[in-house]
């Protein structure tokens, strides 16, 4: 979640931010979010761009990339990085992985098109969570939608440590 939360990973004598997590909420769209999936070895947290029912679309612009939900601009990320088939870095290389996701048959059932637009429709019990940091994170653009019950709870507080 680099750069919202600095979990510090790279520097074993350097703590990293802490984070309290109401474990009553589940959070909802642009709230940052912890999970357990099957797919990670630990916990993730991740931004909530997306809750059941909810249209997911990342539009490509000359200079930047736009995330949508539900036609409203959530954020936009400049274009970084480059995509290839062996390399994909930064918000190109993320929304190359997008483009991959709405191409792939193992997510066939959540991917919708309407006047000429192609996007993601979660289902009646899917969420989908994003990282900050595009382009170097691991989240539903590649692994697909979560269910509620793998949502731990919403971060209420994070606390720079190394400020402090």
């Amino acid at each position: 979640m680099l750069p919202t939360i600095n979990m510090n990973v790279e520097e074993t004598n350097v703590d990293g931010d802490s984070i309290l997590i109401n474990r009553f909420q589940i959070g909802e769209v642009n709230d940052i979010v912890v999970a357990e999936v099957d797919w990670f070895d630990s916990y993730i947290i991740k931004r909530m761009v997306g809750t059941p029912g909810d249209k997911i679309e990342i539009k490509d612009h000359s200079t930047h990339f736009s995330l949508y939900v539900n036609d409203n601009l959530l954020y936009s990320k400049e274009k970084t990085g480059e995509s290839s088939s062996f390399v994909k870095t930064g918000s190109i290389g993320y929304y190359a992985t997008y483009i991959e996701f709405l191409q792939n048959p193992e997510f066939s059932k959540y991917v919708e098109t309407d006047k000429g637009s192609t996007y993601i429709r979660l289902g009646d019990f899917d969420y989908f969570l994003m990282g900050d940091n595009w382009g170097q994170t691991l989240d539903c653009i590649s692994k697909g939608p979560i269910k509620k019950s793998d949502i731990v709870g919403k971060v209420d507080l994070i606390v720079d440590v190394t400020n402090t």
